[in-house]
């Protein structure tokens, strides 16, 4: 395993005081699954199986995008993989301080079988200033995100597939009232420069900055109505990407972006009704995948300029 993937731990025991009494809770899960498609299936591009995220063009090449004969790929495909198992740890210092670290593994260039290679998911800290104020700091589930669906398939559920929200890095503070949540956050901007294209078709091109970490941090706002049998509420979120000084080559030379924003607003809501829980949210916005929410807009370059990508999603979850 490689050694810097394990540097978060003892840096995040080190938070937490080493010298002080650390309860400490394992967790996770082993899961060991087969999955089958009729056809070919992409995983952010991809040819394998690690995440599904859309039926592979079947007369195009994934590299050159050169028209090819895809007899073998209209052939139903299956694999093995054990790549959504979730180990991770929970420590905790009294009532106030906890910390939560989570690996997964994956490789979307690889074949699960052969390469699953350890990434950190959860890596947060939490503190409880009072029984209504509490901050969570760290990388973990967006404050965007909405509910857990009735699924064990993590990565069917997240990756566009008409629901929200992912993993961020981000400062969150929670403010409890009654049967109501507020929170307040923000958070990094999850995309940088994969909307533009590359200079001269090389690999990467020095001509374009990260404009993820330039200008303002993404807002994210949520209000929540939670009573035990009912739980609704709303997020919104905003961010600006600084492009206007990010200059790129194209057939007629070289040429400045313009900024973009991402925005969106989400409605969610949980209940039960005798045997029945039903988990459904809908969201709009614009250049949401910019953002890292696994949605399917994000904005694209035409004639030099960025255009702004919207959308509308609903997800629903019955048990």
């Amino acid at each position: 395993m490689n050694r810097k993937k394990l540097m978060a731990i003892p840096l995040l025991l080190l938070c937490i005081n080493a010298s002080a009494k650390v309860d400490i809770e394992f967790y996770g899960f082993l899961k060991a699954s087969y999955l089958h498609s009729n056809n070919s299936v992409s995983s952010f591009g991809n040819d394998s199986f690690h995440a599904p995220t859309e039926a592979q063009n079947l007369h195009l090449d994934e590299t050159t995008g050169a028209q090819q004969k895809a007899s073998y790929k209209q052939q139903s495909k299956g694999a093995f993989q054990v790549a959504q198992t979730r180990p991770g740890v929970f420590l905790k210092r009294g009532e106030k301080l906890s910390a939560k670290i989570e690996f997964d593994f994956t490789d979307f260039t690889a074949t699960p079988t052969g390469k699953n290679d350890p990434r950190v998911r959860l890596a947060e800290i939490y503190y409880k200033f009072t029984d209504s104020l509490s901050a969570r700091i760290g990388q973990g589930w967006t404050t965007f995100e909405a509910f857990t669906p009735h699924t064990f398939n993590y990565v069917g559920r997240w990756f566009r597939a008409g629901s929200s929200g992912f993993l961020a890095q981000q400062v969150e503070l929670k403010y409890s009232m009654s049967h109501w949540n507020f929170y307040g956050t923000v958070a990094q901007k999850g995309r940088n420069i994969s909307g533009y294209p590359k200079s001269n078709g090389a690999a990467t091109d020095p001509l374009v900055q990260d404009v993820s970490s330039t200008g303002l941090p993404q807002v994210v706002g949520k209000v929540e109505y939670n009573n035990g049998t009912h739980h609704a509420g709303f997020a919104y979120t905003y961010a600006k990407f600084d492009y206007k000084d990010a200059d790129y080559n194209n057939a007629a030379g070289s040429v400045k972006g313009n900024n973009t924003r991402s925005y969106g607003g989400k409605i969610f809501y949980h209940g039960k009704f005798g045997n029945l829980d039903i988990r459904p949210e809908i969201y709009s916005g614009s250049n949401l995948n910019d953002l890292l929410y696994l949605t399917l807009a994000d904005h694209s370059v035409s004639a030099g300029k960025n255009r702004d990508i919207q959308e509308l999603g609903y997800f629903t979850s019955l048990r």
